[in-house]
């Protein structure tokens, strides 16, 4: 298949547009009754937007959508074309309903299972800034934060995708967060693989904070630990971890978890973020203060450590 053609209106539309509009589209009717509808839009759409179109097989869906088993063979299970045709036609159901605001229409081509956009509005044209730079032309007084890919030293494809899936579904938390902007979950990966250090981050991109993970599996227990960073300094601000016995909990689960559990730390310490004063030409000049203060959340009870160098 000819991946190429399939993008044809893609340059033009930013992450956070597609994104907006796949929040409108399942608030139509036959996604907001649908919990699998929802779950495969949204999981193509991310495969997609964050560079990996090509992994969108049938095998691939029926793991990490429908919940299916590694053993799960394709030819003799055809699940996921059934949910696929009923998937088409809910995008169809709410572009018939000629939404005179939609700028980016999304489909999936019979055959394929990679999304389509394309322009409904004939003036709509690419942003005079790029993506990577979403940053630079932010007026308000926002923090801004870049959640890092988490890592973990498992080959196992199903673990990859469960640390990658933490990662994802933070950054698209984040986004919510209160005078916040964040960096794009595609953005991060491609810096990950550049191994381009935090405080080159927070030089190019703006970037406030970084938050960064690990994820650890043993034979029936999963540890994640997580760092929330301050990107110029590169000085801890908040750390903490989560072990759970996997053979008494679905995965998917405690992806949820855990990303409830990190979003409800750091709505605790909204009040002391803050956007630094200095200018971001002067991040590479910047010494280590001589006094930090370091958060330390354990359950819910907060600890202030002054910390001198």
């Amino acid at each position: 298949m000819n991946t190429k053609n399939l993008f044809s209106d893609r340059e033009i539309f930013t992450d956070e547009l597609v994104l907006k509009q796949v929040e409108k589209i399942l608030q139509h009717p036959p996604f907001a009754n649908s919990d699998i509808l929802r779950k495969f839009l949204k999981y193509i759409i991310n495969e997609t937007l964050f560079g990996k179109p090509d992994q969108l097989k049938e095998y691939t869906i029926a793991v990490y959508v429908l919940n299916k088993p590694a053993n799960f063979r394709p030819p003799n299970d055809g699940i996921v074309r059934v949910h696929a045709r009923r998937l088409r036609d809910a995008l169809s159901s709410y572009y018939d309903d000629q939404r005179e605001d939609d700028i980016c229409e999304i489909s999936i081509p019979k055959g394929s299972y990679i999304p389509v956009f394309r322009s409904l509005s004939p003036e709509y044209s690419k942003p005079d800034v790029q993506i990577d730079n979403q940053f630079e032309s932010d007026p308000e007084e926002k923090i801004r934060i870049a959640i890092m890919p988490f890592k973990t030293f498992d080959e196992t494809n199903s673990r990859l995708a469960f640390a990658d899936n933490i990662g994802q579904m933070l950054s698209s938390q984040f986004s919510h967060f209160p005078n916040s902007r964040v960096l794009s979950y595609y953005t991060t990966q491609q810096l990950q693989l550049k191994n381009r250090e935090i405080k080159s981050i927070a030089s190019d991109y703006g970037v406030n904070y970084v938050l960064v993970g690990n994820v650890h599996f043993e034979s029936s227990r999963l540890r994640v630990v997580i760092q929330f960073i301050n990107a110029s300094t590169e000085m801890l601000i908040w750390s903490d971890k989560y072990i759970y016995d996997i053979t008494k909990t679905d995965l998917f689960e405690t992806e949820d978890l855990i990303v409830s559990r990190v979003m409800n730390s750091i709505t605790g310490l909204s009040s002391q973020l803050s956007k630094p004063a200095y200018k971001k030409s002067d991040l590479s000049t910047l010494e280590k203060p001589e006094v930090v203060e370091v958060i330390e959340l354990k359950g819910n009870q907060r600890a202030k450590k002054i910390v001198s160098f």
